[in-house]
């Protein structure tokens, strides 16, 4: 652990920036990044900020300039190298970095008022923006400078969009709180998927042809074709079922959530990583806005700031953390363990001691046990205690262990221990 003169704390994987070298009055929230040649762009209540940062890797801040000071700014998307696309609630803007210039895209004025809102914010392959609303979908083409509204008679499902988001050729959309499904649309074309359940969505993924939505309280929809082909939760190991982004980087899926981020890797696809405070996440929570830099980098807004995720230096957690029987004391004496162990009647009292090795979260690691023979339950194991087994009667007897890590990954016992207790010999007569 440690942080730099900049605000840059580097923790196990994680670089957090904390903003401690900046004015205090500009802390707070990253609603959305951008990274374009070592200038890191973000979306804050108090305007739009420029950081100019050094180094590969792990950064250090040289400057920073403050755009819009005092106007909450929303929503960034890049346009190349040459500049941005920002949003607050009600105005856009185009930044040129070659000037640090602002020029307001005033063809968006009539549609934005007090009861009306910026809710999204995408831009496509082609370079036309699509902005979502509270009063239906806008389009901006910059090659005209005009604005084309659609909404609920051109085959929107609801005015208020809830996601606006450009995959491909199609651009995706979602309606608050809607019963009736999500849009997509392809060249002038309005389609519908339809959905079983009420839900806002907030964030789309493509998946070779699965369609991954990211829902504000139902966690994952997976759909196939135009149907639901499955859900992912909080029970499938997900921090919280509010999505905030999903975003996929060399085969392996990020999801941003209110409680941390979770990670699924392209060789474990059962298992879902989790990120908190704990792991050295340090934002807390994720807000949409998040950015790939290149193969092992990608930047996150939080309401805490902006986190550089160092993907190539990050603990994983793919390997299973196995059980190991330490020793097996019979009648206080340490006995050998043997494919087959034989005792006779008086060798009864047994204490097994039991080790695992987590040395990422320790706290979060849970074992359990079971001895077939006693027609036991499986039982929360302490490590510290061991199994202790005592008066037990004459008979054949297994034991299996399981360990359960933080992120619900579980493995047993490879070889069960096995023993047996032979009866006095008056017994076999």
């Amino acid at each position: 652990v440690g942080t730099n003169d900049f605000g840059l704390q580097l923790f196990k994987g994680f670089q957090f920036l904390n903003f401690i070298d900046l004015p205090e009055n500009m802390m707070g929230a990253a609603f959305d990044v951008a990274f374009i040649d070592h200038e890191l762009f973000l979306a804050t209540g108090k305007g739009l900020m420029k950081l100019h940062l050094s180094g590969d890797g792990f950064y250090t801040l040289l400057a920073h300039q403050v755009f819009l000071p005092g106007i909450g700014i929303k929503f960034i998307e890049t346009d190349g190298e040459k500049g941005l696309w920002i949003a607050s609630d009600y105005k856009v803007w185009y930044f040129n970095r070659t000037n640090n210039e602002l020029r307001e895209i005033k063809a968006f004025n009539p549609y934005f008022a007090i009861i009306n809102k910026i809710t999204s914010f995408s831009k496509d392959k082609f370079g036309r923006l699509w902005v979502g609303s509270v009063e239906g979908l806008l389009m901006y083409n910059p090659s005209n400078d005009q604005v084309e509204r659609l909404s609920q008679e051109n085959g929107i499902l609801k005015n208020y969009i809830s996601v606006v988001q450009a995959i491909g050729d199609t651009i995706w959309v979602g309606s608050r709180q809607s019963s009736l499904g999500v849009n997509y649309i392809v060249g002038n074309k309005v389609h519908k998927i339809d959905l079983p359940l009420v839900n806002t969505p907030i964030s789309f993924f493509k998946k070779n042809k699965d369609l991954w939505i990211g829902t504000e309280n139902q966690g994952i929809l997976v759909i196939s074709g135009d149907s639901l082909k499955k859900r992912i939760t909080i029970d499938d190991g997900l921090l919280s079922n509010h999505i905030s982004f999903i975003r996929g980087e060399n085969r392996n899926i990020w999801v941003g959530n209110q409680k941390g981020l979770n990670y699924l890797s392209a060789n474990n696809r059962t298992s879902w990583i989790s990120y908190t405070k704990e792991q050295g996440f340090m934002g807390v929570d994720c807000l949409p806005g998040v950015v790939f830099t290149n193969d092992s980098t990608m930047w996150l807004g939080t309401s805490q700031g902006a986190i550089l995720n160092q993907i190539n230096k990050m603990p994983r957690f793919d390997e299973e953390i196995l059980p190991v029987i330490s020793r097996f004391l019979v009648n206080n004496k340490v006995a050998a363990i043997d494919k087959s162990i034989q005792l006779n009647y008086r060798q009864n009292e047994i204490l097994i001691e039991v080790s695992a090795v987590e040395l990422y979260a320790p706290e979060m690691m849970q074992l359990s046990y079971r001895v077939n023979g006693l027609n036991q339950r499986w039982k929360v194991l302490d490590v510290k205690q061991g199994i202790s087994l005592i008066g037990i009667p004459p008979g054949d007897y297994s034991l299996q262990i399981k360990t359960l890590n933080y992120n619900g990954q579980l493995a047993e016992l490879k070889t069960p221990l096995n023993w047996t207790i032979n009866p006095p010999w008056y017994y076999s007569t």
